[in-house]
């Protein structure tokens, strides 16, 4: 299973399949969690009766930002992201700084909310 970074990220790129990633991990605790068919067939359910992936990104984004099994990590993911420009070579400073953005800009479209307001609690 992917790890809590593979996830976020996938989430701020809007991809499905981190969806997907998201709810098998939420499921696993479970005694009978869902098998991967019948979650992709809920989330394609749902994708088609709202015609949108929106409410599945916030929900999974809102949840690993404020579950206390998550915070911290959300918490450090954003902290660690802030301090990237700092620890790349040079000549991938304004690269990455693009990135970090990016990344930012995704966060605020999906959530409504800029993302490191989160590390600064």
């Amino acid at each position: 299973m992917p790890g809590f970074n593979v996830i976020f990220n996938g989430l701020l790129e809007s991809r499905n399949k981190a969806i997907l990633q998201f709810w098998e991990c939420a499921t696993a605790y479970l005694k009978n969690p869902p098998t991967r068919e019948q979650l992709e067939k809920a989330i394609d359910d749902f994708i088609t009766e709202n015609e949108d992936t929106l409410p599945l990104l916030q929900g999974a984004l809102d949840k690993l930002n404020n579950s206390g099994f998550f915070k911290r990590e959300s918490r450090s993911y954003w902290m660690t992201l802030n301090k990237a420009p700092n620890m790349a070579k040079s000549e991938d400073k304004e690269m990455t700084k693009a990135g970090i953005e990016m990344m930012k800009e995704n966060y605020k479209e999906i959530m409504g909310a800029e993302p490191y307001t989160i590390t600064q609690k």
